[in-house]
């Protein structure tokens, strides 16, 4: 029986050990995504924690400017950017998360996907398109949130049909002349053209 007991207590141990924990990670300074710098346990608590890694839960908040460097490998719980807080993605590098809620900023800088199950981009937030081409993501838009495309030049962004709250158009290096692909998706509460 003292065998017995013993083999189930290594094995509880064993299973435990190996098992992946989520966690929450809180950006606590200007910084990127692979840095220890850039991240910590707590809000506003000391740096260094480990990169976010899958299933955790992912904080940009306390005016911070982050920035993507690297694929987030697997997917996260949450990515959740705080209002006064900025999230830029670049180069191909892929952010992948069940829920990403944007209270802040995010710009979508590079032609990695932003790959999610919901997004909401809330009032008073921002998602920027700085890129040329691809799509906009599929997001919940509060009528007091803004979509800002800035990067189209010669490939328009195509969109799945959403009801945006602001939408901005501002792609001063534009070099066509046709929107045909955004008439029938464009559901828009307030619509500005700042450059074409």
């Amino acid at each position: 029986m003292k065998k017995l007991f013993l083999l189930l207590l290594l094995c509880t141990v064993v299973l435990f050990s190996t098992q992946t924990f989520a966690a929450k990670k809180y950006s606590v300074a200007n910084g990127k995504w692979n840095s220890i710098t850039t991240w910590s346990l707590t809000s506003g608590g000391a740096s260094g924690a480990p990169v976010p890694a899958a299933n955790d839960s992912v904080y940009i908040e306390g005016g911070y400017n982050d920035t993507l460097d690297v694929s987030t490998a697997n997917t996260l719980k949450l990515l959740s950017i705080a209002s006064g807080s900025t999230f830029v993605t670049t180069s191909t590098n892929i952010v992948y998360a069940t829920t990403i809620t944007v209270n802040g900023y995010l710009k979508r800088g590079g032609t990695g996907r932003i790959a999610k199950t919901t997004m909401n981009v809330n009032s008073g937030a921002t998602f920027e398109h700085a890129i040329t081409g691809d799509t906009i993501p599929t997001a919940t838009w509060d009528v007091n949130s803004t979509c800002l495309v800035t990067g189209i030049i010669n490939n328009m962004c195509i969109t799945a049909v959403q009801n945006f709250g602001n939408f901005t158009w501002n792609c001063a290096g534009q070099a066509f002349t046709s929107a045909t692909a955004l008439n029938d998706t464009l559901k828009v509460h307030n619509l500005t053209v700042m450059n074409t």
